[in-house]
């Protein structure tokens, strides 16, 4: 695993968006604001874990130096919480908290531990208390998430924010924050659960941040969901806005941890809040029974928020999004979030190539420098099943690291094909992979780099598989 040195913390009065090239959205100004659990500054940056790969927002962690630990980012999250294996790890004292509701209405009990102090990016917190849950609970995307993000780290007092493009989340207090210019805003209102169960010594009672969204020709009251990528309809609402149902299968984990299983979906023709729009949107069937069903209708999950960089100002009670910029101009800037060393100095980023050659042998890709090899002088041809070779330097094959690359045509525009990752074991330097035909005559380039590398399915030196295609 890479050595983690996420861009350095802002002096005093600077800014983040010149750090960042994020354009107009802090601007200079003096710390303040913040919790007081926080660690000094006025803007803080958290580098995404797979932020091209359309699934929800996930950034390392370290606590008490140990790590790092992928955790999910849920700013509805009431709390920060951990796995129960790794508050064993740390030898922290697990003690009982009070009952806590889910989406069924249920309550539940709670353990509770004190988290000395929790880094993430250049931001530390101190002295908070976290909740505890089952081990592997959110895991997502065959990633190993041990932990959430809630909201004594993604405070109300703070700006929060995120980037696709430049693969970074941050925090800022609102003193160091200018809205960004052109940005669509979303204004929305809190609404409280119907009643409540929950004993507020961890956990504050539950709430969301609902606004009306016009939805085909009529409208409905969503939840703005920024920690979960599905969106989401009440079924009784699906023919009165004119849904048409589509087989769908997927798993619903709500902040407490509980499943239920979706079978169906509902496709939006056209979802449209304060001039932001999402063409065909797929919806679950929302069934949040905490609120009352005049109340709260569904939710507009990180699906709807693709096409668009996102600023919350959770005190002003509004979300400002503005148009994502091009992914493949920022390549550089995004691979750097990682400081990762020596990667800078290659002319190709994460110092790799990726091509596709003609399969004469079996490319069925073992990861390992002795696969065997294609002819390279040949190119795929049209109609051929060509082999996917993934190549890096020396220099970088001590690193473990997983790319994402995409399919592009002559003219470098994206074909639309499911986008690849290949994993790359330390000492491994070449990775290959028969592809399907649609891929022959295409040219690969890389897209991003991540330090935290999935499993192989036989434990291989690398590997390389694909992801749902591209929206």
């Amino acid at each position: 695993m890479l050595t983690l040195r996420p861009t350095p913390a802002p002096a005093a009065r600077r800014c983040v968006a010149g750090l960042l090239g994020l354009a107009a959205a802090l601007a200079t100004a003096c710390a303040s604001g913040a919790p007081a659990w926080f660690s000094s500054g006025d803007a803080w940056v958290l580098p995404l874990v797979g932020p091209l790969e359309q699934g929800v927002l996930i950034t390392p962690v370290t606590i008490g130096g140990r790590g790092p630990y992928l955790f999910l980012i849920d700013p509805d999250a009431p709390a920060t919480s951990i796995d129960a294996s790794v508050a064993a790890e740390l030898g922290l004292y697990v003690a009982r908290g009070r009952r806590a509701l889910d989406e069924r209405d249920t309550s539940h009990p709670t353990q509770a531990v004190e988290i000395p102090a929790l880094t993430v990016g250049n931001l530390t917190v101190r002295n908070q208390a976290v909740l505890v849950h089952r081990d592997r609970t959110f895991a997502t995307d065959g990633r190993d998430v041990r932990g959430v993000l809630g909201r004594n780290v993604i405070a109300d007092s703070l700006i929060f924010g995120f980037d696709r493009d430049a693969g970074i989340a941050f925090l800022a207090t609102r003193e160091a924050f200018t809205p960004p210019a052109g940005a669509h805003r979303v204004r929305y209102r809190d609404q409280q659960v119907r009643r409540s169960q929950v004993d507020d010594r961890f956990l504050p009672v539950v709430h969301r941040r609902v606004t009306r969204v016009a939805i085909n020709d009529g409208a409905a009251t969503l939840h703005l969901d920024l920690g979960a990528v599905p969106s989401q309809l009440a079924p009784a609402r699906w023919q009165p806005l004119h849904l048409a149902p589509v087989p769908f299968r997927a798993t619903v984990i709500d902040e407490a941890g509980t499943t239920r299983a979706v079978d169906k979906a509902g496709i939006a023709n056209r979802v449209e809040v304060g001039g932001a729009t999402a063409m065909g949107l797929s919806m679950i069937p929302y069934d949040d029974r905490r609120f009352h069903p005049d109340d709260v209708d569904g939710a507009l999950g990180l699906d709807f928020f693709l096409p668009y960089r996102v600023w919350a100002d959770w005190h002003e009670r509004v979300l400002y999004l503005a148009p994502r910029t091009d992914e493949a101009r920022l390549v550089a800037e995004r691979i750097a979030r990682w400081g990762a060393p020596g990667l800078g100095a290659c002319a190709k980023p994460a110092c790799a190539t990726a091509s596709l050659e003609a399969g004469d042998g079996d490319g069925d890709g073992d990861g390992s420098d002795g696969a065997a090899a294609p002819d390279r002088g040949a190119p795929a041809g049209p109609g051929a099943a060509p082999v996917l070779v993934v190549e890096r330097t020396a220099a970088a094959a001590p690193l473990a690291y997983e790319l994402l690359l995409e399919a592009i045509d002559g003219d470098d525009r994206p074909l639309g094909l499911p986008r690849l990752v290949a994993t790359f074991a330390p000492g491994t330097r070449t990775v290959r992979q028969r592809l399907a035909p649609t891929f022959a005559g295409a040219r690969i380039r890389v897209l991003d780099m991540d330090p935290f590398v999935r499993p192989c399915p036989r434990g291989e030196g690398g590997c390389v598989f694909g992801l749902a295609p591209a929206r």
